[in-house]
């Protein structure tokens, strides 16, 4: 099945860096067509303040560069990542 629509849940605001306030956005599933063309939905969270309101919106490609992590974030390093000496 092809995933057609990424589900998505506001889950709260923020204010950013120019001090504009935006809303934040947790993916909650997908939907996806099946063989026969019909669509199917299959959730795989929700936030606790779930207000019942899913927005469906064209997934992203896998290959789109990813936002770079603020000075102090943690970025989800892989093992790829690590350095090659083990200091022990």
């Amino acid at each position: 099945m092809a995933i057609k629509y990424e589900l998505s849940a506001i889950t709260g605001t923020y204010t950013n860096r120019e001090g504009e306030e935006k809303k934040s956005y947790v993916r909650c599933g997908v939907v996806m067509e099946t063989k026969k063309g019909g669509l199917v939905a299959k959730l795989e969270a929700l936030p606790v303040n779930f207000d019942g309101w899913l927005f469906m919106n064209e997934p992203k490609p896998k290959d789109a560069p990813k936002e770079e992590a603020a000075p102090g974030k943690k970025t989800g390093g892989k093992f790829d990542d690590m350095a090659d000496d083990i200091p022990f």
